[in-house]
């Protein structure tokens, strides 16, 4: 049987990646003829600040610095770096730029205050009281770019739906010495693969940008104010207290109970088919794969209907409560259709994975920037406990009684009582993020 179990998984996975696959490349296809077939107003160059936090030296920074200065861009722009103190070595790079681009408004700005965490955010936001224009661009400093950069990302903005700009890159490695290493070629080879891949892969399904790429955000300064502003990802409230606010450990009760029903009904399935003799290791193994494909399409349906209602708790309440009332009605099921039950079990695999989609936008979506990397690693460390108890509580059930219709039924009251708190979530707005555009 465990051989059995190890080669329905495996196949499972391998099926699983190459619908990734297949969704990726199909991304990539639609975002293609997207960029061919777009029709914007190639004149429209608004004048741009481009704000550029720097700290240290890289070798390869300068080349990316001087690649700025040369834009053949039509409107005006300034190019304003920020740094926490003026013997950074950085400076005299600046200095540098300064000396060769003459003509290039190149300004410099020391970052006297500490706001927040974040070094990075904190010099931004001094950086952008210092710009002058009324859209500014933030890119970081290994970024290199071609002479048509500049003019590509505005011309974006004479569509008067986009919001924010942002744009994919590519990975490059040294030219040569001690950084010249595998390890680089194979995190630039990541990047330029499988990072932007799954960036294409998130647009088409999503139908449409609801991120930025950290190396291009392009926006107004009215855009940047009507989301929030950099001040308020910068905000010196207490970190500790905002990783402790009631929103947390919310999400991290939804989630424990979320994880001890999918990985309770994962761990036990098998076992539980076993139970029923005269099914062949061939027979056992197809029916295994039915509720994880049904899994799969839940998981993109549902989140591509969240997307578009831009609303994230009832999605995601409602499809936990959908896949705990299939396992209970399983149960009950069993006595009088085989078929009808494994149906229902089948159906629950869309409630043990669909979630997921609308569940971890809640966190970036409501909470304050700063902390969401946190929060979601303190919600998952919290909410996989529920891996390690479900197994055990499902196992002492069947033990005691026998069979594991009890320990079905704890796996369905389980899901559904996550779905109840899930209801007590607090979301954004149902006004979805203005419309991003993709430039490249």
């Amino acid at each position: 049987m465990l051989a059995t179990a190890i080669e329905a998984i495996t196949t499972l996975l391998t099926l699983a990646g190459l619908a990734y696959l297949l969704l990726a490349l199909w991304g990539a296809r639609d975002f293609a003829h997207y960029w061919r077939g777009r029709k914007l107003d190639s004149g429209f160059a608004p004048d741009v600040t481009i704000l550029k936090p720097v700290k240290g030296v890289d070798p390869r920074m300068y080349a990316g610095l001087a690649s700025h200065c040369r834009q053949q861009y039509a409107g005006r722009f300034e190019i304003v770096f920020g740094v926490s103190r003026l013997d950074d070595p950085a400076v005299g790079e600046i200095e540098r730029l300064r000396a060769e681009f003459p003509e290039c408004a190149i300004h410099l700005v020391e970052c006297r205050e500490r706001l927040g965490t974040s070094g990075k955010v904190s010099n931004l936001v001094q950086m952008l009281r210092e710009a002058r224009y009324d859209y500014v661009l933030i890119n970081d400093s290994d970024i290199r770019v071609s002479p048509l950069y500049l003019s590509r990302v505005m011309e974006c903005f004479a569509d008067g739906r986009v919001g924010m700009v942002t744009a994919p890159y590519v990975g490059r490695t040294a030219e040569g010495g001690p950084a010249m290493t595998v390890w680089s070629r194979l995190e630039a080879l990541g990047i330029s693969t499988d990072f932007l891949l799954g960036v294409l892969a998130a647009r088409w399904l999503e139908d449409g940008i609801r991120f930025g790429l950290g190396s291009t955000l392009a926006m107004s300064k009215a855009a940047l104010a009507e989301a929030g502003g950099l001040d308020q990802a910068a905000s010196s409230g207490s970190f500790l207290s905002a990783l402790l606010q009631p929103q947390v450990f919310l999400l991290a009760a939804v989630y424990f109970c979320f994880v001890a029903g999918q990985m309770g009904f994962l761990f036990w399935l098998p076992s539980a088919m076993a139970a029923f003799k005269g099914l062949s290791g061939l027979t056992t193994g197809f029916l295994f794969t039915l509720p994880y494909i049904a899994a799969a399409i839940g998981l993109l349906v549902i989140g591509r209907l969240s997307d578009r209602a831009h609303e994230r708790r009832l999605h995601a309440a409602f499809t936990m409560a959908f896949g705990g009332c299939c396992l209970l009605l399983a149960v009950a099921s069993i006595s009088h259709s085989l078929v009808l039950a494994f149906a229902f079990v089948t159906l629950s695999g869309i409630g043990a994975y669909g979630p997921m989609g609308p569940f971890w936008a809640i966190p970036t979506e409501t909470l304050p920037a700063r902390i969401v990397g946190s929060v979601m690693g303190l919600v998952n460390a919290l909410g996989n406990l529920g891996a390690y108890f479900a197994p055990l509580i499902v196992g002492y059930l069947n033990k005691k009684t026998g069979n594991f219709h009890s320990g079905f039924i704890f796996l369905g009251l389980i899901t559904i009582a996550g779905a109840v708190l899930a209801l007590r979530l607090r979301t954004a707005s149902k006004s979805g993020p203005r419309e991003a555009i993709e430039a490249r």
